[in-house]
């Protein structure tokens, strides 16, 4: 787990298999991307976009009981970063039971020149974890309103988002069937669009835990995994 994180710039990325002939450069600098002492950050998500130099990079913020979710974007491949966004403040992400549920509740995926992330939430302990859905349509310079995913009085949690031609394909995990199961939600127009199809995918006698999204380039075959 990250306490306080920085991501590294290599000026080299070279296969290590070609030591001693040539060798990765890890001597890059770093730079603090959360800076804020009192709390901590953790789990952090970075997406470096192929064939760009665009970068993005999300994590949580733990303020006591309360947690905090911060977005923050380089367009020159991490040599200078924007000021952090807030992107999610008050309530629950982090579930604080241990470090491996934690890191699967939010998940970040950028398609052209949408970012799309996905993050489970609640007001505090007492309540139940809810599906959150957030966009931006211009690569993180400003960001639509959330949207609950889901709205009932079990846990939704585990999210991941991937985005496939048009369509945005979102799993997560909820209990409403009495144990986890793995659901499966889409939207049209880039995110832009209501949910238009709601699929429960497992059907078991025991946990159904952790799901995780691929998509074809065509947009036309999901995978998922759990």
């Amino acid at each position: 787990m990250f306490k306080k994180f920085a991501l590294l710039v290599f000026g080299a990325g070279l296969l290590l298999i070609l030591a001693p002939l040539v060798q990765a450069d890890w001597t890059g600098w770093s730079k603090n991307l959360s800076n804020t002492p009192g709390t901590e950050s953790v789990f952090p998500k970075v997406v470096h976009v192929q064939g760009t130099t665009n970068v993005f990079v999300i994590w949580a913020e733990e303020v006591g009981t309360q947690d905090q979710l911060y977005f923050a974007r380089s367009t020159d491949g991490g040599d200078n970063w924007s000021a952090s966004v807030l992107l999610r403040d008050g309530g629950q992400i982090l579930e604080r039971v241990n470090e491996l549920v934690d890191y699967y509740a939010y998940s970040m995926a950028v398609c052209e020149s949408y970012i799309h992330v996905v993050v489970q939430w609640r007001q505090d302990e007492s309540d139940d974890f809810e599906s959150w859905y957030l966009r931006s349509p211009d690569l993180g310079l400003t960001w639509d309103s959330a949207i609950p995913l889901t709205v009932n009085s079990t846990d939704s949690r585990y999210p991941d988002v991937v985005q496939g031609s048009t369509r945005v394909h979102i799993t997560f995990v909820d209990s409403w069937p009495g144990n986890d199961e793995i659901m499966y939600k889409r939207m049209p127009n880039c995110g832009g669009g209501a949910v238009d199809l709601t699929r429960r995918l497992s059907f078991s006698s025991t946990s159904s835990l952790y799901p995780r999204l691929a998509v074809s380039k065509s947009g036309q075959t999901v995978n998922i995994v759990y």
